[in-house]
């Protein structure tokens, strides 16, 4: 080999290192240290991070008992508060070069049993500036929806039907029935 191989093979291999830090699979691991933070009191069954463009995605499934299924969206909420706290409060998520993160966050209640289990889903959106001065000022994970633009959807007991939850229906124990047409991006205060 001669000395233009060799640095072309360096090369190569240095800018595929660095694409590989925000892999799936590498982040993944990388981020897996931030769900034993205090902030997450529930187990996740999978968690997956990735730098997607501007954007750092993170995945995670929380599985729950049908006792803990409620109508209301307390605990969806609740649960993506915490898992983005436990990220805004962790070194490693500011690691890599990202403008939002969008976490998505699926609480599973029943068996896994059971052909058909009840589905709580939260997608969170808000970018790396809020993150980075809601760390700074400390606040504790009951405070961040307010600073986030939130979808949520819940499929559940006793027909199955799908709830969406709006800042307009807070107060509003059940959500609201989808009637026809997909559901559409909820707008909290804007990041």
């Amino acid at each position: 080999m001669n000395t233009r191989d060799v640095i072309t093979v360096a090369l190569l291999l240095a800018c595929l290192s660095s694409g590989c830090a925000t892999h799936e699979l590498v982040l993944s691991r990388t981020l897996r240290p931030v769900l034993s933070s205090n902030e997450v009191t529930f187990p996740l069954t999978l968690f997956r991070a990735r730098v997607q463009m501007d954007r750092l995605e993170v995945w995670g499934r929380v599985r729950r008992s049908d006792a803990d299924y409620r109508a209301d969206f307390d605990c969806e909420i609740e649960s993506a508060a915490a898992l983005c706290a436990a990220l805004a409060k962790s070194d490693l998520t500011y690691e890599h070069d990202w403008n939002t993160l969008v976490l998505e966050l699926t609480n599973e209640y029943g068996s896994q049993w059971r052909w058909r289990n009840t589905l709580g889903y939260t997608k969170v959106r808000i970018s790396r500036e809020t993150l980075t001065e809601l760390r700074k000022r400390d606040l504790p994970a009951s405070e961040y929806p307010q600073y986030w633009r939130l979808y949520a959807f819940k499929v559940g007991p006793p027909d199955y039907v799908p709830y969406e939850w709006s800042p307009a229906h807070a107060g509003d124990d059940t959500g609201r029935r989808l009637r026809a047409g997909p559901p559409t991006l909820l707008q909290r205060p804007s990041d």
